[in-house]
């Protein structure tokens, strides 16, 4: 009980950066996706590839953000990114689910033209909250882990 003490204040501490770098992501992705929507008529045709576009730009933000500040990681870069990109990748088609699956629900059961703003935003919503939430536990588990984690898993092995 007492090792799962030791690591929560460094958990917290982690929780509340990739927080803070997640706001600045949510910005960045509704920032460009509702640009992409509003600015260009093909993205009006092609929800998911704006999304994808201000996901993959949100993507290199956090990529950096939390890679040098949030966990500090001292691993290799090259390392590093390529776990990140596939969880990355692996979210953005499960963040893309949810939101496409939204729409679909929202234009079957509801008057989608007449709220066509507020339910894209719900979806986008769902979808980002999916997203930060499997992202944080598979970039902890998996990315992020720390030297003695590691050490006690291969020992444990």
């Amino acid at each position: 009980m007492r090792k799962y003490l030791d690591l929560m204040p460094d958990i917290i501490k982690q929780l509340v950066k990739y927080g803070l770098v997640g706001v600045l992501n949510v910005i960045i992705y509704f920032g460009l996706n509702n640009f992409l929507i509003k600015n260009y008529e093909y993205f009006k045709d092609h929800l998911i590839t704006a999304s994808v576009i201000a996901g993959v730009v949100s993507f290199f933000n956090g990529l950096f953000f939390n890679r040098k500040w949030t966990f500090k990681s001292k691993t290799h870069w090259v390392r590093d990114a390529t776990y990140i990109s596939i969880i990355f990748f692996t979210c953005m088609v499960v963040q893309n689910l949810v939101y496409a699956g939204m729409i679909l629900f929202y234009k079957e059961n509801y008057d989608f033209v007449a709220q066509e703003q507020n339910y894209l935003f719900y979806a986008q919503i769902a979808g980002v909250i999916t997203f930060a939430t499997l992202n944080f536990t598979l970039n902890k588990l998996i990315t992020f882990r720390s030297k003695k984690e590691e050490l006690e898993q291969i020992e444990n092995e």
